[in-house]
């Protein structure tokens, strides 16, 4: 199973690893820390 998160700035799943500290959004070409697109995500 492979973990997904979702774009903070558009909602698409993305798939995510441990190891990949950057989130790259394919469909909107946003690119933050993993952990702040967590964040905003959360609020």
């Amino acid at each position: 199973m492979i973990p997904l998160t979702h774009c903070s700035n558009c909602g698409q799943k993305v798939p995510l690893t441990l190891s990949v500290r950057i989130h790259s959004c394919p469909l909107c070409k946003i690119v933050l820390d993993r952990d702040e697109n967590t964040a905003i995500n959360i609020l």
